[in-house]
């Protein structure tokens, strides 16, 4: 059998590694392609197909590069940001505003509005969406490129980013009558990215948990799930550490005389390192003043997240006893020396500390206690995503969560004092959430026979174009034109640049001819279609009862500024309301952790200059004082303008400390 595994970059192969060299093993061609190869991201293809002679690279995955390009990224994107208007998912502000940043249309910036809509109405905006999503045609350079492979069954991994490139692929194999599956990656890939979005004959899940959140978050077919536990994870359960205890902690610079505890860092998304480094000396010197002579006395080991760890100076606890940061820089997480190197720095800890990283899970296969403080700073990171959730003990999970730091370290010294207290929570989870087939039964095995299975199964019909998507496509090609005049992507811009350094001159006319009619055409014609369309669709949908959106409006005058309302801010402001009292803000105006702000406070958010400006005319920045933490805000939030125009000459700031204190009033 041809098996070939798209990935959207190389770093995934971290997860399937054992199973791809597996499925090679048992005599099947392997093919691995990558959409792209992440800058910072040291992983790459030459290992593994080095390890077996049947695994070879395909290359990288073409992109779409036809005149439909635009116009399927934009309803992808659409579909992808929408399903966070769903009631399980809307109180997510991270992943939402990450989700509104990459893949959001510009015209459709004005749907974050919206706090939520019923489960009912989510999945018929849904529906409509992928009609359009349907109704375009398949890209002829996937279809190439799937030709030239000629592949048995397509596996896609993780099919989830946003406006994901990987859905052409799938639907281009899906016209050729290709078997398609989807390896869900990791624990999260199903609530803090994109949606599914395309119809998959297999979707591999580690458990009943993401069993569920397929089927009821993205529309998965029951019957197509296939619960096969966290091979990614099978390494861990009977390995042994590679050196001592001593030769370890002389390796990475801790003295060998004392318990240590282990520090994981997270990734750039949930903790940029600029953030994360000043939480880490809080919390160490948390630990260096406690009263409890075992945890004062505890080593620290810091490991920066692979993928973070360039960002992290290597020498922020210079000077600081009995700590080290090791690894320095980033690494490559399928090297196994690396590898070796994780599981010695969880096996050698007396504990495991972290905000929110897989390597909790890890720690608690090897059987570690581990620990979390929720900070105002990471607040949207911790219980703004659905993942974490899964680690808490009243979700059957083993994560000792804390409020404060002192709270924290009495959890610490509990736990050093009764080191197998924990042992039979933590085995509960791993049983249920990552071998869910038994404890002492690996999960890749179990994967490979799901993929062997479905790889068995008769081949699908290529998909055929129906009379209402022939109908709909015609509709579509004029907005089809007029999204070509829409300035392309970064992405797309480097990957053109990169291709006209090889193009041949002679080409070029017969392109420019080619373009420039059908541009003319979509100027005049393109956006009365696409208005058309879109009043159509509305005006439709609301005679039926069921508009897709509505409008929340501002509350308040705080509310008005987080949302950069000028006019509601001023009518509020006019009306008499203090710009100097915190008000009540929705958690989709700013972010679950603010539930309340001043108008100056909520403007900072808004980023919006001309707006703060109107907000000091009414005494929103009444003293010195204000001014201050009002530039320190800005400065926490990165909003550069704002912060120029508050503290000119420059000013000290505490980092994430007026941040930290407006979130505090939620408390």
């Amino acid at each position: 059998m041809k098996i070939l595994v798209a990935m959207s970059s190389p770093e995934y192969l971290r997860f399937y590694d054992d199973t791809v060299l597996e499925l090679a093993r048992r005599g099947h061609d392997v093919r691995l392609a990558a959409s792209m190869v992440r800058e910072g991201k040291p992983v790459r293809f030459d290992g593994i197909v080095q390890a077996h002679p049947r695994v070879v690279v395909a290359g990288v995955i073409p992109e779409r590069g036809d005149g439909w390009s635009t116009l399927a990224r934009a309803v992808g994107g659409t579909m992808d940001f929408v399903r966070y208007l769903h009631p399980r998912l809307c109180d997510a502000p991270l992943l939402r505003a990450r989700v509104k940043r990459q893949a959001l249309p510009a015209l459709l910036q004005w749907v974050d509005r919206v706090h939520a809509l019923d489960a009912g109405r989510v999945e018929r905006v849904m529906t409509r969406l992928a009609a359009i999503e349907r109704a375009i045609p398949p890209a002829p350079a996937l279809l190439r490129f799937l030709d030239e492979q000629a592949p048995d069954v397509l596996l896609v991994s993780p099919l989830v980013e946003p406006a994901s490139d990987q859905v052409d692929l799938v639907r281009a194999a899906q016209a050729r009558g290709i078997r398609v599956g989807t390896l869900v990656a990791s624990w999260d890939n199903l609530t803090n990215k994109g949606d599914l979005r395309v119809a998959a004959g297999l979707v591999a899940v580690w458990n009943e948990a993401q069993k569920r959140e397929a089927v009821e978050l993205h529309r998965v077919a029951p019957a197509t799930v296939a619960i096969t536990g966290a091979q990614a994870f099978d390494r861990w359960f009977d390995r042994q550490p590679s050196r001592a205890r001593d030769a370890f902690c002389r390796q990475v610079g801790l003295p060998d005389d004392r318990s240590f505890v282990l520090y994981t860092g997270s990734s750039i998304f949930i903790a940029r390192a600029e953030v994360e480094m000043p939480f880490v000396r809080a919390w160490i010197e948390a630990l260096r003043a406690s009263a409890d002579p075992a945890v004062r006395r505890l080593g620290v080991l810091v490991r920066p997240h692979p993928y973070n760890g360039r960002a992290w100076d290597p020498d922020v606890f210079a000077g600081v006893e009995g700590v080290a940061v090791w690894p320095r820089g980033g690494y490559d997480p399928v090297d196994e020396e690396n590898r070796a190197g994780l599981f010695d720095s969880l096996w050698h800890a007396s504990a495991v500390v972290g905000i929110n990283t897989s390597a909790m899970i890890e720690a608690a296969i090897v059987g570690r206690p581990v620990f979390s403080i929720e900070t105002p700073q990471f607040a949207g990171a911790q219980d703004g995503t659905l993942h974490y959730q899964h680690l808490l003990p009243e979700n059957g999970g083993f994560l000792r969560v804390a409020s404060t730091l002192d709270t924290h370290v009495d959890q610490l010294a509990a736990a050093l004092r009764d080191p197998d207290g924990a042992r039979r929570e933590l085995a509960r989870f791993v049983s249920a959430f990552v071998r869910p087939h038994g404890i002492d039964r690996p999960a890749m095995p179990l994967l490979v026979e799901a993929i062997e299975r479905f790889a068995a199964s008769p081949a699908p019909p290529p998909s055929r174009v129906t009379t209402g998507e022939r109908v709909l496509r015609a509709l579509l090609r004029p907005v089809r034109g007029w999204t070509l005049l829409l300035p392309p992507s970064r992405r797309a811009r480097r990957r053109r640049a990169k291709s006209a350094q090889a193009a041949e001159p002679a080409a070029r006319p017969a392109v420019a001819k080619r373009v420039l009619p059908t541009a003319m055409f979509a100027l005049l014609l393109g956006p009365f279609a696409a208005a058309g369309l879109l009043v159509a669709g509305f005006a439709g949908a609301d005679v039926a009862g069921r508009p897709p959106f509505s409008y929340q409006p501002p509350a308040n005058a705080a509310e008005a500024a987080g949302m950069a309302l000028g006019p509601e801010t001023l009518r509020f402001l006019e009306m008499g309301q203090d710009a100097t009292r915190p008000m009540p803000v929705r958690p989709d105006i700013i972010s679950s952790s603010v539930p309340f702000a001043t108008t100056a406070e909520a403007a900072i958010w808004g980023r919006s200059l001309p707006l703060l400006r109107v907000v000091e005319r009414f005494g929103g920045i009444p003293d010195a004082a204000t001014r201050h933490r009002l530039g320190c805000l800005a400065s926490d939030i990165r909003a550069e303008a704002l912060v120029a125009y508050l503290a000119p000459d420059g000013q000290e700031c505490e980092p994430g400390a007026a941040a930290r204190e407006v979130a505090a009033r939620a408390r």
